[in-house]
């Protein structure tokens, strides 16, 4: 009986934070979502477009994307490329497209919104069925020192940062399976999960402070084999798999026991390091690592 009784107060505990957590994630989402897919009439055209911003005079910049419904890729343009920006749309609506700044550039594109009030969710899933083919397609210029913001959208989206000079990356995950592939340096990295898995990639060389909150979706972090690495997971509500030789130097306090923390060896005299603080989200956490290079 004192077993029957234990068993029904943990699940009764995790059950509301799965429920929390639900609610916490869709209520974040759902006044932005509605936006968007306010801004979207159904029998809109599919629309194309080129947007750029010139490199000449730019010594850093600042590049925000809030993303709309479709299929997204970011990746990283040409050494000799005359833009540090360049966006391929196909898109419904209308599009806002700002550029500012002198020598730190400023770019902002994301999805125009007239805040009509109507049945937004379903004008979404008609123009999604309909548009299969919406998309952007992004570069960006490795010459220039970067900060990166982007909100997610509707829809898979493909992040691959390899050979830019980032400075910042802050992301907020939409609604679709997410893959982040950082590059190497030293900087901060702030994720939020959204709705649907959040894959993210470490390089060699890289000494990072990331940040991650997630949401709802599996999340899986690949680092290198011999990085020097440092996890912390707090209240996370689903599995965590570590590496085998990740040790475990601090227990949480959570009745599932998916708290704590976790150091490769040797950790603590590494040069460059890999600090990354989870806060759980609804699914399991998967930490692995990349032997390409051992």
């Amino acid at each position: 009986m004192a077993n029957d009784k234990q068993y029904k107060t943990e699940w009764s505990f995790s059950f509301e934070k799965i429920g929390d957590k639900f609610g916490e994630q869709f209520g974040k989402m759902g006044e932005r979502f509605n936006t968007m897919f306010d801004s979207i009439a159904t029998d809109e055209e599919v629309k194309s477009a080129t947007y750029a911003a010139g490199l000449s005079g730019a010594t850093s910049a600042l590049v925000e994307l809030d993303l709309s419904i479709g299929r997204t890729t970011v990746q990283v343009g040409t050494n000799d490329a005359a833009n540090f920006f360049e966006a391929d749309l196909k898109y419904v609506g209308e599009i806002n497209f700002t550029v500012s700044g002198e020598t730190e550039k400023v770019v902002r594109l994301r999805q125009k919104s007239d805040n009509q009030i109507g049945q937004a969710v379903k004008r979404a899933f008609k123009t999604v069925t309909r548009n299969a083919d919406l998309r952007w397609d992004v570069r960006l210029s490795p010459s220039v020192p970067l900060k990166l913001n982007i909100e997610g959208g509707v829809g898979p989206a493909v992040v691959d940062l390899n050979g830019l000079q980032l400075t910042r990356l802050t992301m907020e995950g939409g609604v679709g399976e997410t893959t982040v592939n950082l590059p190497e340096g030293t900087y901060p990295v702030s994720v939020e999960g959204g709705v649907g898995a959040m894959h993210l990639t470490i390089p060699d060389n890289a000494a990072l402070r990331l940040n991650i909150e997630g949401g709802v979706g599996a999340t899986r972090i690949t680092v290198p084999y011999k990085a020097a690495v440092r996890i912390t997971v707090d209240g996370n509500l689903g599995g965590v798999k570590m590496p085998e030789h990740f040790v475990r130097v601090k227990e949480g306090n959570d009745f599932v026991g998916n708290s704590g923390v976790w150091e490769t060896p040797g950790f603590n005299m590494a040069e460059k390091q890999v600090v990354i603080d989870f806060e759980g989200g609804v699914g399991s956490l998967t930490v692995r690592t990349d032997v390409t290079n051992v």
